[in-house]
């Protein structure tokens, strides 16, 4: 097994130990200069990470995976096959146009929120759990 040579920053030699150890030994010292658990975060600097859904939608059972409308929107505008140009706003009324020409209700283009929960309530999207 290799051995590593330690040495501290006064110039003194500390036994060799091997890698292994070096990496224990780095992460104990780590734990104990750290002036919280290394799993305590105080409240005031905890961050809600997004949470992702998984959206279904009707026909060819595509899957978008988002953290938030407007994600949603960016992703089917993306993956559209036909209709990629322009803004996703401008793909957003494209897109409600043709749904009331092909199923015959429209969705709200007012905001990405309102246009997904359209989607949604009319059965076009479904939230995968």
């Amino acid at each position: 097994m290799r051995r590593i040579k330690i040495e501290t920053r006064d110039g003194l030699q500390k036994p060799t130990i091997s890698p292994k150890e070096l990496v224990g030994a780095i992460i104990t010292e780590a734990k104990l200069q750290s002036q919280l658990p290394h799993n305590l975060v105080p409240e005031h600097h905890r961050v809600d990470s997004p949470k992702f859904k998984t959206y279904r939608i009707k026909g060819d059972n595509h899957r978008i995976v988002a953290y938030s409308p407007e994600e949603f929107l960016r992703q089917l505008h993306a993956g559209s096959r036909f209709d990629s140009e322009g803004t996703d706003t401008e793909y957003m009324q494209r897109f409600a146009h043709r749904l009331q020409e092909l199923e015959g209700y429209l969705v709200s283009t007012d905001s990405p929120e309102a246009f997904l929960a359209d989607l949604i309530n009319r059965g076009f999207v479904t939230v995968e759990l």
